[in-house]
């Protein structure tokens, strides 16, 4: 399979691309739901925010859980791991999609390509 668009995360705050490949969050969080239509597909991890934009990995997005509450969203806190006061907090409604860990790269491919969600990235072969 060949993945040719890439999804940034901004890790100018905190290690959040570091934490999606180890596993340690376990889902993505959006002020909206603009993820939607690249879940249950492959889409390459791009960190940016330190230094210049790399594709870093690849993961799978599941279908997202609406969060409706600050509750709600505390209550899923370890899996997505947006603590209170980050700039990615909970405002009026957050979208928290599943993720699925495919691979992560030994070595980063840089990015020359923009876009403020996704971005175009060199096409990449999943076996």
């Amino acid at each position: 399979m060949i993945i040719e668009k890439g999804l940034n995360i901004n890790d100018s705050t905190g290690q959040w691309t570091d934490m999606l490949l180890t596993g340690k969050k376990t889902i993505e969080t959006r002020n909206q739901n603009n993820l939607k239509a690249h879940v249950g597909k492959p889409i390459g991890i791009i960190q940016t925010g330190v230094g210049k934009a790399h594709v870093v990995g690849f993961i799978i997005l599941g279908e997202p859980k609406e969060y409706k509450s600050l509750y709600a969203f505390r209550q899923d806190q370890e899996q997505h791991r947006v603590l209170p006061d980050s700039p990615f907090d909970f405002k009026d409604v957050k979208f928290g999609y599943p993720v699925e860990i495919i691979e992560k790269l030994d070595k980063p491919i840089p990015v020359t390509t923009r876009g403020i969600v996704t971005r175009k990235i060199k096409p990449y072969e999943i076996r």
